[in-house]
């Protein structure tokens, strides 16, 4: 039986235990549209094989369920999750409130897991959208202003950060990588390329997550050599500039470190040459000896 956007919502809200209201079915549809899965799944859950079947494209599998319930239990389990901020999804939708659910949607890790990113969220003119309020506002009902979601994601928090935590007001927890990629017009899904290394690294150690040639910027670096090697996104980077972001507050102790580094291989270049001048005086010795020993005989032979 095929259900109305009002009965699928209806569903998925029932199948969480929230509140069947009006303002939150709006929220449920604008959801589904935003996703745009089939009835069975709309909120297109990935990465298994369905009970009956499943479907495919270049990076994902979909499963295929058997009825719209299968896909609400399987919706309500996947955000039963301590991660990717899916708590304060629960926690929103239960409440009935259809802004605090809103925002818990936007500040989570649903479509691109733990990047700092807000989910559905788009830029034009130098001002940003978010198409999951606009088809919020477009089911009817009271209007809510992106801004007044954006406030409520504040004060829960912030965009989950790393390990799926809420980011908070944190400086180490900026989005790094947005940030620079915006500069320079590039996307994350786009390969990192050699010539991006450097003024990746000039804009970390400006924005002093990094300190000038200190023990985060040379893992930071060695990172970034090794994704382009591989052919690497900047989708990839994402823990890595996290890890640089918590040696902040030892920047000094790592840049003694640092500095460690170039008089341990000083030592062991002086190590390396009086070793190579006892070899070189070893080979004057013998090839001397070699060379007095082989005139003597050709004097001898001489004689004879």
């Amino acid at each position: 039986m095929t259900l109305s956007s009002n009965q699928l919502a209806s569903l998925y809200l029932r199948t969480m235990g929230a509140p069947d209201t009006p303002a939150m079915r709006n929220v449920m549809k604008a959801w589904f549209r935003a996703e745009g899965g089939p009835q069975d799944n709309p909120m297109n859950l990935a990465g298994f094989e369905g009970p009956c079947g499943s479907r495919h494209n270049a990076n994902h599998t979909f499963p295929i369920f058997c009825s719209p319930e299968q896909g609400a239990i399987a919706w309500r389990d996947r955000l039963s999750s301590p991660n990717h901020g899916y708590p304060r999804i629960t926690k929103g939708l239960k409440s009935g409130d259809p802004v605090q659910a809103l925002a818990a949607i936007v500040g989570s890790g649903w479509v691109t897991g733990d990047t700092g990113l807000k989910q559905y969220q788009y830029t034009r003119s130098g001002k940003h959208y978010n198409s999951l309020v606009i088809s919020y506002n477009g089911m009817g009902g009271v209007r809510v202003k992106y801004e007044t979601v954006l406030a409520k994601l504040d004060t829960m928090g912030g965009v989950t950060g790393k390990n799926g935590k809420p980011a908070g007001p944190t400086e180490k927890q900026r989005d790094y990588v947005g940030e620079f990629l915006a500069s320079i017009g590039r996307q994350r899904s786009d390969p990192i390329r050699e010539q991006d290394i450097m003024p990746f690294l000039d804009f970390m150690q400006k924005e002093k997550v990094i300190g000038d040639k200190d023990v985060a910027w040379l893992g930071l670096a060695n990172t970034l050599a090794k994704l382009v090697g591989k052919g690497g996104t900047w989708n990839d980077l994402g823990g890595s500039v996290m890890d640089a972001a918590a040696a902040v507050p030892t920047i000094d102790k790592a840049a003694a470190a640092a500095n460690a580094i170039p008089d341990a291989i000083g030592g062991a270049v002086d190590a390396l040459t009086k070793v190579f001048g006892v070899m070189m005086a070893l080979v004057v010795v013998v090839g001397g000896a070699w060379l007095y020993t082989r005139s003597q005989r050709q004097q001898i032979q001489v004689v004879q």
